[in-house]
């Protein structure tokens, strides 16, 4: 059966009927329209029966309005790599299903996103029905709401996605999926901008803040993403996971991947916050502090107390809290003093013990169980967690250590074994940003989350591309 390409895509106008892959992971058989061809990405999107939408890797993509069947393997960042592909005749329309991640009233278009796919939908009849009919009087069809979960019954002819039907399906309670390109890093804000939908049709950026449990150094502009993040009140996201989505071998890298992936299959940090900040009961379960009290950190301000309640919820993975959330579980601890050699959690974890500052306690309490986390997972020379004796700087005792922070034989972001020191720690030749670690050895030294970004699959292929 002959399968019609895209125009940007058929070289030679011939067609091809299958599409293989030989491998031995097993394969999950899609089926459905296609919904977007994105040739620059060399992805493509379908939409099965019930609305659900799928992003597909290959080299070559069918033209959108095909019907296929596909046989494909699913990646490590939840799409899909071709295996084989069935083209079974054409469609004008298609359910999608999804939740709303931006819109434009103004142009009448939002976004509808799922896992690996963000696309721009436009409401109202489709483009070439709206240069040839008369002007509509009244008032236009209403927009949905971002973070709204909607299914559409749209048209996909001529590749414009649009529709006249929009079915409220209430709010999303869990992670939401965002697919685009990075367009700018701002390190210092903390935050990320990427395109609106994923083949930047909207001209439209989103603001996401990367916690700092999640490391922004792994973003570089220009690159595609596949993110799961929480909405906030004020319309920018908090990041919950992120992957590189711009090949296969991203897509399937370990090393691409960080934070919660089943984010989009959870509560969102956001109403999670929510949940507990409306929780008469918060105070019984957390030393007697309200949510405001528990959450701030120097300050009595709600929205920071929210905030940084949002930064812990979203920088922990399933079956592992984030540092601020062992730090927080840590600094309303009553019995904190009695396992910490008598010392409060602001004077344990305080850089210098003659000016006791509890942000500066808290930013340490998380280096310290950041820079373990880190040296425990990139697994180098000297990257192994748990050494003997080491202790925040200033702190005396017996040599018991903070949760997560042992640093024994690996080193954080800067360390140097040639006797250079930080935070006015010494470490026999090296040392842990602020931390003590006898014996601990410079060989091998590692910065801060430093992964294999470049590993790859076995055969992460499709039709014989690896784009």
């Amino acid at each position: 059966m002959q399968l019609p390409l895209s125009p940007t895509r058929a070289a030679t106008g011939t067609a091809i009927a299958l599409l293989s892959l030989a491998g031995s992971a097993s394969a999950a058989t899609l089926r459905g329209v296609t919904v977007q061809d994105n040739a620059r990405a060399h992805t493509f999107v379908i939409a099965d029966a019930h609305g659900r939408l799928s992003e597909i890797h290959a080299r070559r993509a069918p033209r959108v309005g095909t019907r296929v069947v596909i046989s494909a393997r699913r990646l490590r960042n939840g799409t899909y790599a071709l295996r084989r592909l069935e083209a079974r005749g054409s469609a004008r329309r298609a359910r999608m299903r999804g939740t709303v991640t931006y819109v434009n009233r103004s142009r009448r278009e939002f976004v509808v996103s799922a896992r690996g796919v963000s696309l721009l939908v436009h409401r109202g009849a489709p483009v070439a029905s709206r240069r040839l009919a008369p002007r509509l009087v009244g008032p236009a069809p209403a927009l949905p709401a971002v973070g709204s979960v909607v299914a559409l019954d749209a048209s996909v002819s001529g590749g414009d996605i649009s529709t006249q039907t929009v079915a409220d399906q209430g709010t999303a309670s869990t992670g939401v999926d965002l697919e685009g390109t990075v367009l700018s890093v701002d390190a210092a804000a903390g935050t990320i901008s990427i395109s609106a939908d994923d083949a930047e049709q909207s001209s439209a950026a989103l603001t996401v803040i990367v916690p700092p449990t999640l490391s922004i150094q792994q973003f570089q502009q220009g690159e595609r993403v596949e993110l799961i993040a929480s909405l906030n009140p004020d319309g920018t996201y908090t990041l919950e996971q992120s992957s590189g989505d711009g090949s296969i071998t991203q897509a399937q890298s370990q090393g691409d991947q960080q934070g919660n992936g089943e984010g989009d299959q959870q509560s969102s940090a956001s109403v999670q916050c929510l949940a507990q900040q409306s929780d008469p009961g918060f105070p019984a379960a957390h030393n007697g502090e309200t949510f405001t009290q528990y959450y701030s950190v120097g300050s009595s301000d709600p929205a920071d107390a929210f905030g940084r309640c949002v930064d812990a919820a979203a920088g922990s993975t399933a079956g592992q809290p984030s540092a601020e959330q062992q730090c927080l579980a840590q600094q309303g601890d009553p019995g904190f003093p009695a396992t910490h050699n008598g010392e409060t959690f602001v004077q344990y974890y305080s850089t210098d013990p003659t000016q006791l500052n509890p942000e500066d306690s808290f930013g340490h309490c998380i280096d310290l169980l950041q820079q373990s986390s880190d040296g425990s997972q990139s697994g180098g020379d000297g990257s192994q967690s748990g050494g003997d004796g080491s202790q925040p700087s200033g702190s005396q005792g017996d040599g018991s250590q903070p949760s997560g922070s042992q640093s024994g034989g690996s080193q954080s972001s800067g360390s140097q074994g040639d006797g250079s020191q930080s935070s006015g720690s010494q470490s026999g030749g090296s040392q842990s940003s602020g931390s003590q670690s006898s014996g601990s050895q410079s060989g091998g030294s590692q910065s801060s989350g430093s992964q294999s970004s470049g590993s790859q699959s076995g055969g992460s292929q499709s039709g014989g591309s690896d784009n």
